[in-house]
């Protein structure tokens, strides 16, 4: 479909589908009939707009609808991992599993692959069992009240050996003691020079908030070195 449209210059797409997928089942039975739901992104976010800075959709863009989709869907405890697909690019494959089952997969298509359907700009795809979404799934919504007190953000950038998994990390920060802690996002992630081979970087925001006061820069920086000293000793994080 990408490759459809790129031929009538259409090139900032998004496109999802839903329906059934039929697998080989070996030994002349009848193939397995699975429900999934597919998506796909490729080009610029904006499109073509005088005001249109041309940004590119980029990994985070696929990830984010993932998981939007699997909040809107009220899924929780979910594992997001790196995982080795021959139609994905390596340094960009993830797996999405509950209680150690697959649901689905996401991440950028391989140079190859889209050399094949001569695809000429990146794109990014996710494919997810419908069945065992709807299993993991639930209809009840909890209720929080808005914050009463003001949130403080700081940033940190660290750079670790390239098989260690962003969901590794995140547990490692929310191993503190400390319950103004209430949000880690992953905003970059980068291989290359000049980060050594091997290793990779990545960076985090981190939302600090307390439900009964406004907290001080003191009581932040307790908490956040204490983070950064955990990343230190558990995984052997360097600090960018």
């Amino acid at each position: 479909s990408i490759s459809l449209n790129n031929n009538y210059s259409i090139y900032d797409i998004k496109i999802f589908e839903l329906g059934k997928v039929f697998i080989d089942n070996n030994g002349g039975k009848l193939p397995q009939e699975k429900r999934k739901l597919s998506g796909v992104i490729s080009g610029s976010r904006e499109g073509k707009f005088w005001y249109s800075k041309k940004e590119k959709y980029d990994f985070f863009d696929i990830k984010g609808t993932v998981e939007l989709l699997l909040e809107e869907l009220n899924i929780k405890d979910k594992q997001i991992l790196p995982i080795d697909v021959e139609y994905l690019y390596p340094a960009q494959a993830m797996e999405i599993k509950m209680k150690n089952e697959r649901v689905g997969i996401f991440g950028q298509i391989s140079p190859e692959v889209l050399e094949s359907f001569d695809i000429l700009q990146d794109t990014y795809v996710f494919e997810m069992e419908l069945e065992k979404l709807f299993l993991f799934s639930s209809e009840d919504k909890g209720f929080k009240s808005l914050p009463k007190y003001p949130a403080l953000l700081r940033d940190i950038a660290i750079i670790v050996d390239a098989n260690i998994s962003s969901e590794e990390i995140i547990k490692v920060m929310e191993g503190t003691d400390h319950d103004i802690l209430e949000e880690i996002r992953l905003f970059d992630i980068y291989e290359g020079k000049p980060i050594p081979p091997g290793k990779k970087s990545l960076a985090y925001s981190l939302t600090y908030r307390a439900k009964d006061r406004t907290l001080t820069d003191e009581e932040i920086e307790i908490v956040h070195s204490e983070i950064i000293e955990r990343l230190k000793n558990k995984i052997k994080a360097l600090l960018r």
